[in-house]
């Protein structure tokens, strides 16, 4: 008996209570005639037990249903999810940035390098045409003396071109 004072006003129970009379009900539960069984079982009551005090008992909520249930747990798991591939995207895309970043400084320290490799050619050719003109040609003779002549000529047309 307790348990079913305690449990009738719960949102679970109390519409087959408040519509019974009205309901279909169970088919077993009825005669051909349409009136509701009579159990002959007779319930036990014991007059010493604690009175419930139906007042201060809250009704309890209902349980959430099976598929509600499931629809919460694939909600959630689904998130979670999602946060942890959202945590490794973002930390994908600032390895990208990283990456990007890095490829910039590289690439700017290889034209670095390449303009001081074409300084440093330059000067070394500098060096090399000053000693050509510098040269005298007082002991060569023939072919010797004509190839001499076409480098001095190609070094100061060099020289005129580049200002």
């Amino acid at each position: 008996m307790k348990p079913w004072l305690k449990l009738k006003d719960s949102p679970k129970w109390k519409e087959q209570t408040e519509g019974s009379s009205q309901s279909s009900g169970s088919k077993r539960s009825r005669n051909p005639d349409g009136a509701s069984q009579q159990s002959d079982d007779r319930t036990h009551i014991d007059i010493n037990d604690d009175p419930i005090d139906l007042e201060t008992d809250q009704p309890l909520p209902r349980p959430v249903g099976r598929n509600k249930a499931k629809k919460a747990a694939s909600t959630s798991s689904n998130s979670s999810v999602m946060d942890m591939f959202g945590d490794k995207f973002d930390r994908y895309v600032q390895l990208q940035e990283t990456k990007a970043e890095v490829m910039t400084r590289m690439e700017q320290k290889m034209i670095e390098a390449q303009t001081s490799f074409q300084e440093a050619q330059e000067t070394l050719q500098t060096k090399t045409d000053m000693e050509i003109l510098k040269m005298k040609a007082d002991d060569l003779e023939g072919e010797d003396l004509e190839l001499f002549l076409a480098m001095k000529e190609s070094v100061r047309a060099r020289r005129r071109r580049r200002g």
